[in-house]
């Protein structure tokens, strides 16, 4: 970075990736987890709903407690890289235990190893988002790295929603007997089970893990070498009772948090009932050879 604040485009760039396997977890996570832990791995629909929100509201707590922690930890490494490098196995670790659960898992594994995934993305996003806040002081350059790693997260988002018709493709083609092939052979091996490549969501989610563990720990890595961290600024701390009032005061921040909440749920149902009415609303069924 220049006296002026102005980054290096590379640096902006490096920096954005980590968006890109950050995206690619949402959409399996509320589009293809419930009805693979409700169809195929036959848990009771109310109950695994109640565990998946009982894990997302451990965020209550930890959301706060990392990010004091890592606007007030100062190592060598800098405040922000330090909780990548720990969150990082945690979230790779959870989700390939949910995503890839071994036989017989049953709610108690769902519910202990979503926590731990969440946990692992609290200690990645919160410190990375802060880290890109802090990059440059400059306000345009600030923009430049926001669109940078929402850049990123469109390629994410594409990724995601691009490998399940491509494993669906590729267990259609199974199902109907041409087995034959290093493609074919490989994608049984990584995303099978027993020698066989279903239709179902199972190698879907297999898929998704897959693209984590390469994903996350290349463009964290990546990062954690190649970008600076700004130097910490002293700033006033303001009693939280003091900062309330702020908050409660402030009318386009109060507007912005009631647009957001609407959005986010709209997503949420959204996302969390699509597979289901296609499956049986629409009659919507997965692709055959």
């Amino acid at each position: 970075m220049s006296q002026s604040g102005v980054l290096k485009r590379s640096t902006i760039l490096v920096h954005g990736s980590v968006g890109m396997p950050l995206a690619v977890i949402g959409y399996p996570l509320v589009v293809y987890l419930p009805p693979f832990y409700a169809q195929e791995v036959g848990l009771n629909m109310a109950l695994m709903a109640l565990v998946l929100v009982i894990a997302r509201m451990s965020d209550v707590i930890t959301d706060p407690l990392i990010g004091t922690l890592s606007d007030r930890w100062q190592t060598r490494l800098g405040r922000r890289k330090p909780w990548l490098l720990m969150g990082m196995p945690l979230m790779l670790l959870g989700t390939v235990m949910i995503f890839m659960p071994p036989e017989g898992a049953g709610i108690g594994h769902l519910l202990v190893w979503t926590v731990i995934m969440y946990l692992g993305w609290t200690m990645v996003t919160l410190p990375y988002g802060a880290w890109g806040a802090e990059l440059s002081p400059a306000y345009h350059q600030r923009s430049r790295v926001t669109a940078a790693r929402e850049g990123f997260v469109l390629v994410g988002l594409f990724l995601a929603a691009l490998a399940p018709a491509i494993v669906q493709r590729l267990g259609a083609k199974f199902q109907a007997g041409e087995t034959d092939g290093a493609v074919m052979q490989f994608a049984v091996w990584l995303l099978g089970s027993d020698g066989q490549l279903s239709i179902g969501y199972g190698p879907i989610l297999a898929a998704m893990a897959w693209m984590l563990l390469i994903l996350l720990p290349l463009t964290v890595l990546l990062v954690v070498t190649t970008v600076k961290e700004a130097p910490p600024k002293s700033v006033q701390r303001t009693d939280w009772r003091k900062g309330l009032r702020v908050l409660k005061n402030n009318g386009p921040f109060k507007r912005m948090m009631l647009i957001l909440l609407i959005v986010v749920t709209g997503e949420s149902f959204r996302n969390a009932l699509s597979v289901f009415s296609c499956s049986t609303l629409f009659r919507f069924r997965p692709i055959s050879a």
